[in-house]
């Protein structure tokens, strides 16, 4: 699996992660895991054409005690398996690779 990976972390970190992807309805039914939308715009034109059937499309986002672990593999929530489910794309990769680190910025979290 390919991923974008940041350890070091505190507990207090993490725990400060976590309670803002709470409040934003990220969590998914698994524990510890959130799912991040990967915004419409930056879909791939089959993913675009699934989005209504398989979507909405997401990277999963782990944490661990003292780490946090992006999945660059972009799901599709509304079906196990379709073509529109892949790796993300270089764009999507930066986009959301940044989306996380501004979400350390905020938190006042040092990367």
């Amino acid at each position: 699996m390919r991923s974008y990976f940041i350890d070091e972390l505190t507990a207090a970190n993490v725990d400060a992660i976590k309670a803002w992807l709470d409040e934003r309805g990220l969590k998914s039914a698994i524990e510890d895991l959130y799912h991040l939308p990967v915004p419409m715009e930056l879909l791939t034109p089959e993913q675009r054409e699934h989005a209504e059937r398989c979507g909405p499309h997401v990277l999963a986002l782990e944490t661990g005690p003292t780490w946090v672990r992006l999945e660059l593999l972009v799901r599709a929530t509304g079906v196990m398996r379709c073509s529109c489910m892949t790796y993300a794309t270089c764009e999507q990769e930066r986009a959301m690779v940044e989306r996380v680190l501004n979400l350390l910025a905020e938190l006042d979290i040092p990367t």
